[in-house]
């Protein structure tokens, strides 16, 4: 059995040491102490974060600039949540209140209070709060066994209304009750029922009369639970360190993910079309998964404290992580790519006296001359097959390709070995990429071994990257854009010089600083660079 469950652990080893490791495009510094929760708003446009010692952060999720600083409590926040339209905010605290607040000004518009029911084990503590999808509601529970909802607004006489429990969770016996606690919980998909996780159990009770619509048991204890990565879907986090999706209305497991340690929980966050996911409490980095497969893909790795949890952007592959280390670190990932198909070739249409050969070329992703799969196949054809031309499908027609504009190898060098000092910055200009895409050129392969056999030769050498783009598309692909690209550049760096991941910073600037006016196809040549500055030599 021992060596069944060694041979177990290498294999997963195996399976997740091809997972990417990507570096932060932005950190966010503000709270003192740990940050205990984040949120986006609906429109991603805002991040709210809570932290240690009672406040709330709103933050401007593109610039990363503080918004508002809200001193909203005087003790550990547990979850920040907005509201349907995003003009509230809603907090929970561990001293057992729950604060409602004005986005737009910090003006507090409500106090309400966790309602604890006497037994074994009872305290305040609110684990989850979230907003009906009308925001006229909040509901919230954690220990002390209730689910309360409190209206917002001020009643005839302009007093907050008082929250109040719809719905108990005393067990034991009348002489000795004992509480069960609510450890996470979330609004159902269709606003109409609340899902919590109490103990062992997965509760879904109605926003309206507090009635227990469906349960599940896990049989293992939970601690939290979110929608999961579809439709009718469910997810879990348990004592035991898995991830399970469920069925929302037959309680069927999906499938498990093996998340985290025992003990030790995180929450399970998703990217819009449900694709990734992604989790804390690996150390101090966050894992990005593939729900489908179920693997790891890629690693968040950067805070100097453990990763509580991270969330995804509503609207885009954006995730924020929240540390023990007292920062945010904002993060842009990539869908999972399927395996590649072996192309099929097109019924021949009826032979011709000419003949083309041509060359298939299948080239797979960030890599360039070193990994590639080629085939000669001759087939009577009456068009042109475009030769090298890169194929991820069974699609070959006509296409008119502008032949990107390359630098020769012999040409000037980009890096001067004389000019190394920290703060030194050089345009490498023979670094190219496929037009609008993060594929690097054959063109730049010279430079970019020069760079590595510089970096081999100072072994103290650490850089940061700065990818940047023209202005023709919208500015938050070209922001994208260039991410991707810098992150193509340090995967190749790392990957083929076997340089430390730790001295290759990046850093996407999009469109944002250009040296040149975007006025011709020469101008915005220019603007679509990499930059390398020296950090530490």
């Amino acid at each position: 059995m021992k060596h069944i469950s060694l041979l177990f652990g290498l294999l997963l080893m195996a399976i997740q040491v091809h997972s990417q490791t990507y570096s932060p495009i932005q950190t966010l510094r503000g709270h003192l102490g740990q940050v205990q929760n984040i949120r986006f708003s609906p429109n991603g446009k805002v991040l709210a974060s809570g932290g240690q010692y009672g406040k709330i952060m709103l933050w401007n999720s593109t610039t990363g600039q503080v918004i508002k600083s809200i001193s909203a409590h005087t003790t550990t926040i547990n979850e920040v949540t907005f509201s349907t339209d995003g003009k509230m905010v809603a907090s929970a605290c561990i001293d057992g209140s729950v604060r409602v607040w004005e986005v737009s000004s910090g003006r507090l518009i409500g106090t309400y209070y966790n309602r604890v029911i006497v037994g074994r084990g009872a305290s305040k503590l609110v684990a989850f709060v979230v907003f009906t999808k009308d925001s006229k509601y909040i509901l919230f529970a954690g220990d002390g066994g209730a689910l309360m909802r409190a209206q917002l607004g001020k009643d005839r006489y302009g007093l907050s209304y008082k929250a109040e429990p719809i719905h108990t969770m005393n067990f034991g016996t009348a002489s000795r009750p004992a509480v069960r606690r609510v450890t996470g919980g979330t609004l159902s998909q269709d606003g109409q029922a609340v899902v919590f996780s109490v103990s062992s159990e997965i509760r879904i009770v109605s926003v309206y009369s507090g009635n227990v619509l469906r349960k599940f048991q896990n049989g293992v204890g939970l601690n939290d639970v979110v929608l999961g990565p579809k439709n009718n879907q469910i997810s879990t986090w348990s004592t035991d360190g898995y991830v399970t999706f469920w069925d929302y209305y037959s309680g069927t497991k999906n499938k498990r993910i093996k998340a985290g340690d025992v003990n030790d929980y995180s929450v399970a966050a998703f990217n819009n079309n449900g694709t990734l996911m992604v989790t804390g409490v690996s150390g101090n980095d966050a894992n990005v998964w593939n729900t489908r497969t179920g693997q790891r893909i890629a690693r968040l790795v950067g805070h100097a404290g453990k990763v509580r949890l991270a969330r995804f952007s509503p609207v885009e592959n954006m995730i924020a992580t929240g540390s023990y280390d007292g920062t945010i670190r904002i993060w842009k990932v990539e869908e999972p790519e399927d395996e590649i198909p072996d192309p099929v070739i097109p019924t021949p249409p009826t032979p011709v006296e000419e003949k083309i050969v041509y060359k298939e070329k299948i080239v797979y992703r960030d890599r360039i001359d070193t990994v590639f799969v080629e085939k000669i196949v001759e087939i009577p054809v009456e068009k042109i097959v475009y030769r090298d031309r890169i194929v991820r499908d069974t699609v070959f027609v006509d296409k008119k390709v502008e032949k990107p504009v390359e630098i020769e190898e012999d040409s000037d060098i980009d890096v001067d070995e004389t000019k190394l000092k920290v703060g030194e910055s050089f345009n490498l200009k023979h670094i190219q990429f496929e037009k609008g895409k993060s594929y690097l050129l054959p063109a730049s392969s010279s430079e970019l071994k020069r760079i590595i056999a510089i970096m081999k030769k100072y072994p103290r050498l650490e850089v940061i990257l700065e990818g940047h783009t023209d202005n023709v598309g919208s500015p938050n692909k070209n922001m994208s854009l260039s991410y991707k690209r810098v992150i193509t550049v340090k995967n190749y760096i790392c990957a083929n010089g076997n340089i430390a991941e730790s001295r290759v910073d990046v850093k996407a600037s999009g469109e944002s600083t250009p040296i040149s006016p975007n006025n011709s196809e020469a101008n915005r040549m220019k603007n679509r660079r990499v930059e390398m500055k020296i950090t530490k030599l």
